[in-house]
């Protein structure tokens, strides 16, 4: 009777243990693959974009003509930034699902009227395309996120609530002028009524016009010129009805292959520490910081060449006597 008892705990065990083998073999507890959250999204059919955030306040973006404008007056949009969020968007994947209670939304703040942010994308004619919500972050790379019309709530990484801020501000394209120094054919800097023009040959060198025959281009400082006003970066934009009191101090007219637009500058804003510019082909006028171009409005043309060599002030050396020097005595 013994012996019959201890064979059957025996198989018993067995059967324990290859049952243990089983639910815990490799792979059984990975998680299950990650799936796109928005896999009908193309980023290339998104037309605007609207943010609103947890107090009510919404920022709208649109595209037009393949280029982002900003709120109602149509500031410049950041093209680069925009792009690569919707691409993020649509890229969204996860493999946690959080819950798929009702009951959850409020407290995860990703409810049709509780939430930290909430994402509309649409597509030609305002034809929404996707619509989210995002919520609490419960590390500091991820975020839960909740589709409209489900009940479900994932956990996704990728996207911050504030990097989705609905100032307009947030999203402005800050590169107010941008051109390549290699498509540039001529500057020309008039200042004060004091004229600085350069321009390319046939070789492709540029060319101070007014340079004395005695003098040299300094290449290293038309360099330095070029990738000051080249590339300039602004603090904002002004309202769209905006207008200057004062008049300009100085225009700087850039060619290139292709186009001819000029920028405007007025004095500096001691107060507000600022300058305003524009550039003729933007709508707006727009203000930067006064160090930025403070270098090119005190620009000479002389500063542009290479300084001359001085006549040396040291007498010439002594000639030697024929002969050699006389022997001792």
């Amino acid at each position: 009777m013994t012996k019959a008892k201890n064979t059957g705990l025996f198989i018993l065990l067995i059967i324990q243990a290859a049952l243990i083998v089983y639910l815990y073999r490799p792979g059984q507890g990975a998680p299950p693959p990650a799936t796109l959250l928005f896999s009908g999204l193309r980023p290339e059919t998104v037309t605007s974009f609207t943010i609103t955030d947890n107090t009510g306040k919404t920022i709208s973006l649109a595209k037009i003509k393949q280029a982002w404008i900003v709120g109602p007056d149509g500031y410049p949009g950041d093209n680069d930034k925009i792009n690569n969020l919707v691409r993020r968007i649509a890229g969204l994947k996860s493999s946690r699902l959080v819950s798929r209670t009702r009951g959850s939304h409020s407290r995860l703040k990703v409810g049709d009227e509780l939430f930290n942010r909430k994402i509309v994308l649409s597509g030609p004619d305002r034809k929404k395309v996707v619509t989210f919500f995002l919520g609490t972050a419960p590390s500091a790379r991820t975020i839960y996120l909740r589709r409209a019309g489900e009940d479900d709530v994932y956990e996704v990484g990728g996207l911050s609530i504030w990097k989705l801020q609905t100032d307009k501000e947030s999203w402005w394209q800050r590169k107010y002028v941008a051109v390549k120094n290699a498509d540039l054919q001529s500057l020309t800097l008039t200042n004060h009524g004091k004229i600085i023009s350069l321009q390319r040959d046939a070789k492709e060198n540029w060319q101070l016009a007014g340079t004395p025959a005695d003098r040299k281009l300094d290449r290293n400082r038309v360099t330095k010129l070029l990738n000051s006003v080249c590339r300039i970066s602004i603090s904002g934009y002004e309202g769209k009805n905006f207008a200057p009191q004062d008049k300009a101090i100085a225009t700087i007219t850039y060619k290139t292959r292709d186009k001819t637009f000029k920028l405007r500058i007025w004095p500096k804003n001691n107060k507000a520490n600022e300058q305003v510019i524009k550039n003729s082909q933007s709508r707006f006028y727009a203000r930067l910081e006064p160090y930025i171009l403070q270098d090119t409005l005190e620009l000479k043309k002389s500063d542009l060449l290479l300084k001359l060599k001085q006549p040396s002030t040291q007498p010439p050396a002594a000639a030697k006597k024929k002969g050699g020097p006389a022997p001792a005595q």
